[in-house]
């Protein structure tokens, strides 16, 4: 992924924290010089092993998880609160449109988990995560009867992260007069997108100036 210096994001935490509030994100593996996409939910688990780790599930349906090997490299894609920036919004108007946007990419490798126990636990774990605030928790157990078929219905894996890149690209090459603009245009928004973009641009001058 191409990052210019002034939109790296290093910090472990912020990183994690945007995976785990857009976890919904995008598995990439290669097999015969062909990409495998699969769009699904991540189970993200900061504090298994050195670097974390991700599970989640395929439907047996899913050719996908036929084309995996032992140790397969995987790119798991997990992209934040992104929008578009008018040029209208800065104090010198002689300017061009942009894009900001929050991205991290983890890659790691892939090791596919089929036994009833393991896919068991990444199917509970992956609810409970959803399901918390709720008035009224639906849990895995409630499927009764139906759990074992729908269980041998998926396949589990697991992706120990080797590397984490993150790309916050918050406005920081502009000037802070300009940044206010953003930050003001996109606060009165009701779109999620526009005001999650403010929201982090404004963390991300509170973290820098400190």
């Amino acid at each position: 992924m191409y990052i210019p210096r002034q939109f790296i994001e290093h910090d472990r935490d912020r990183l994690f924290d945007l995976m785990r509030s857009n976890n919904f994100g995008i598995l990439i593996t290669v097999a015969d010089n062909t990409p495998q996409i699969t769009h699904l939910p991540f189970l993200i688990d900061a504090e298994d092993g050195p670097n974390g780790v991700l599970y989640g599930h395929f439907a047996r349906a899913n050719p996908h998880w036929k084309t995996l090997n032992e140790g397969q490299p995987a790119l798991a894609i997990f992209q934040g609160p992104h929008c578009y920036v008018s040029p209208g919004w800065y104090a010198d108007q002689s300017n061009v449109p942009t894009w900001n946007y929050t991205v991290v990419h983890s890659r790691g490798t892939l090791e596919l988990l089929q036994e009833k126990s393991a896919v068991l636990d990444i199917v509970s774990r992956l609810t409970e995560v959803h399901e918390q605030g709720k008035q009224n928790p639906w849990q895995v157990g409630n499927a009764g009867k139906h759990l074992d078929k729908l269980l041998k219905a998926i396949v589990g894996f697991r992706i120990r992260i080797d590397t984490l890149d993150g790309k916050f690209k918050l406005s920081q090459n502009r000037s802070v007069s300009d940044q206010q603009g953003v930050i003001s245009s996109l606060s009165n928004s009701a779109d999620s997108g526009e005001y999650g973009v403010a929201r982090l641009m404004r963390e991300k001058r509170r973290i820098d100036k400190r």
